[in-house]
């Protein structure tokens, strides 16, 4: 084979691999706006065409697991969760999901233990304080949870 019909080859290669992208992206913008417009079934279907063209887009995944979330489905939203972690171990997003889980099904220890994993990673991360604010009182611990309101209110004040 000539390098001229090798390079052809290559660029031909590339162009598809840009193609499939763009259509997990625009699979991905819509899956985003219909999840936004309360859409879940279309939101589910958008998400899963950018999966069948990028297998590993993880933003897929996540958006794909906020619609498992909003439509109850408790089983598929832990496998892609626990999926998405074994993609990324610290994916903070992931990892709110799954201490949300948590809270859903009132396993409180565990749900405190994945916000304070989230706190290791980022500690002024509103969403994983406030979520073990409301963990933190659903343990009986309020002044714990009073500790982690003054920190968001501090955090909300000097941003």
């Amino acid at each position: 084979m000539s390098k001229n019909v090798y390079f052809k080859i290559l660029i031909c290669m590339q162009c598809v691999f840009v193609s499939i992208n763009l259509y997990a992206a625009s699979d991905l913008d819509q899956g985003y706006t219909a999840l936004a417009n309360k859409e879940l079934i279309k939101a589910t279907q958008f998400f899963q065409m950018a999966l069948k063209t990028n297998p590993n887009l993880i933003s897929a995944k996540i958006g794909l697991a906020k619609t498992y979330k909003r439509r109850g489905y408790k089983k598929l939203l832990q496998e892609l969760i626990n999926d998405i972690l074994k993609q990324q171990t610290n994916h903070i997003e992931a990892l709110l999901l799954q201490g949300q889980l948590y809270m859903w099904e009132n396993d409180w220890l565990s749900a405190k233990s994945v916000f304070n994993r989230i706190l290791n990673l980022d500690a002024n991360n509103i969403q994983a304080l406030s979520y073990l604010s409301n963990t933190l009182n659903s343990m009986g611990d309020v002044q714990a949870a009073d500790v982690v309101n003054e920190k968001i209110k501090q955090l909300q004040e000097n941003p």
